[in-house]
């Protein structure tokens, strides 16, 4: 058995990878998405293109995990902190019953929905309610197959193995885009779509089993019985569950409003916003998970809060600057960057993009906090804010959407996120015992003067350049990124932090070196 100071340099050396790995899959499906999503537009239209992501967004809405799969990383990143492998078999085997039992219930669930499509859906034409039935029912059979093994990536996040979990991410990714623009090359439409990220899960499926074979010492009991277990994972699951739908609601539900009171074009539009939110967040949310293992260790060793700062700090400091970066590139390049990637009729999606990000200044950096809720079981707590913030959100954007459109959508998300922000805080005060008052002097106040100086030269940069189009976007985002990191590493940027950036480049220099 290793000792804890190996343990921890193997965590640190599969979190450097998980990391590494995270940051190209996002910069790699940004490109992806930048490049092929106005193409995948044309193809199939903005009509379309509503439908396909209303679809999408519903069953991604009613399929949910019920919380099992952050079980399962809590409880079994918890049993390999306590080293009782009898345990995570034993666990996994109520899980999977579990899990079919789930299935049952959402194939009910589906089929109600499918027949009152026409009563939902006001806002849509009978043609498109015809297209959006076949796209439904395939979206449904495909995830109904997948939707057991949503648990693997909680084996695979409890077992630390990052670098495998982050390359089948990317190439989840690839294989996507290459069979959708295969697909749309040879003719085909929005069912194709469907069909095709399907099959790219499934082959994803495959992998990921093979290497929990090769790489777990798992051996799942499917003929355990245990009430204890059974009540200690399905009441942490039932909460984290309630979170998650709730937390769904803030962006699955939109094109559900918003076909309601709007129509396609609208969705559309508040679709391509919420793709840039999803790239912001994807990529500070890189760091998180990888984490979970080792909060769990310092759970498991009744460790206080005092451990748990010093490393939501390092690591929301990262996250921070990495956001800022974003938001702040997109305030002053958004606009010129709708114009090379969408072109005319889109001018709504930089407002609501926008909008939709802002709330990131301070939710993202502060995923180690997240975490711990889940290692010290809090998940009730956060469930309840969840929901009360997702029924702001439902309310405020049935109205707004009415007045204005995809951007009210946008204002009720931003104003949803701020307040999440604002009650998940007194969570961690309260309940975790994090001095977070501490956390925002590291982390945000600090921050904020190189805020300024970056945007007000960023402004002056965009002004006294005068080129347009992509050339013109390109020259600006390279002056933008020359500016931030200047005035990010002269002033904010700490010693840790500077050797921290040292030693990969350095890694990555030896490692060309020995090639």
């Amino acid at each position: 058995m290793k000792n804890r100071n190996d343990i921890e340099a193997d965590s640190s050396k599969q979190i450097k990878a998980g990391a590494i790995i995270s940051y190209i899959t996002v910069i790699l499906n940004m490109v992806l998405g930048f490049v092929y999503t106005p193409w995948m537009l044309k193809m199939i239209g903005d009509s379309d293109y509503g439908l396909y992501s209303t679809a999408t967004a519903l069953i991604t809405m009613f399929t949910l995990d019920f919380g099992l799969s952050a079980g399962v990383s809590r409880f079994l990143s918890k049993y390999n902190a306590e080293h009782d492998q009898e345990s995570i078999n034993n666990c996994l085997g109520l899980v999977y019953k579990l899990y079919f039992a789930i299935t049952v219930v959402i194939f009910i669930v589906l089929t109600i929905v499918f027949f009152h499509i026409g009563r939902i859906y006001t806002g849509f034409t009978p043609e498109e309610i015809h297209k959006f039935r076949v796209v439904y029912v395939i979206a449904s059979i495909s995830t109904l197959i997948n939707f057991p093994f949503i648990t693997l990536n909680g084996i695979l996040t409890s077992y630390e193995k990052f670098a495998a979990l982050k390359i089948c991410g990317l190439a989840a990714k690839l294989m996507t885009v290459v069979f959708t623009v295969m697909a749309l090359l040879c003719g085909q439409g929005v069912y194709m779509l469907v069909a095709v990220n399907a099959l790219s899960t499934v082959i994803i499926i495959t992998v990921k089993l093979g290497i929990i074979k090769r790489k777990t010492p798992i051996k799942v009991n499917f003929s355990y019985r245990s009430r204890k277990m059974l009540k200690d994972v399905f009441g942490f699951s039932i909460w984290s569950s309630v979170g998650s739908i709730a937390q769904r609601f803030i962006f699955n539900f939109m094109p559900t409003i918003l076909g309601m009171v709007a129509n396609t074009v609208a969705i559309t539009k508040f679709s391509l916003a919420s793709a840039i939110e999803g790239y912001v967040w994807t990529f500070s949310e890189a760091l998180n998970g990888l984490f979970l293992p080792k909060v769990s260790r310092i759970t498991a060793s009744n460790s206080n809060d005092k451990n748990v700062l010093p490393l939501m700090i390092k690591v929301g400091r990262i996250n921070l600057m990495i956001v800022s970066f974003l938001v702040l590139g997109f305030a002053v390049l958004g606009r010129d960057f709708i114009m090379c990637w969408l072109g005319e009729g889109y001018e709504e999606v930089y407002m609501s993009a926008l909008l939709l990000i802002v709330p990131t200044f301070i939710t993202q950096p502060q995923q180690i906090a997240n975490t711990a809720i889940i290692a010290l079981n809090k998940v009730k707590i956060q469930a309840i804010i969840m929901c009360a913030t997702s029924a702001v959100n439902v309310i405020l954007s049935y109205f707004l959407s009415r007045i204005i459109g995809v951007v009210g959508a946008a204002v009720s998300v931003c104003v949803a996120y701020f307040l999440k922000a604002v009650c998940l805080n007194i969570l961690y005060y309260k309940e975790l015992k994090i001095n977070i008052f501490e956390f925002f002097k590291r982390c945000h106040i600090k921050i904020i003067l190189t805020l300024i100086i970056v945007f007000v030269l960023g402004i002056c940069e965009v002004h006294f350049i005068p080129i347009n189009g992509v050339l013109g976007f390109l020259l600006k985002g390279v002056c933008f990124t020359v500016i931030y990191i200047t005035v990010v590493w002269t002033i904010y940027v700490n010693g840790y932090e500077k050797e921290l950036v040292k030693s990969v480049i350095n890694s990555m220099k030896r490692k060309v070196i020995k090639r």
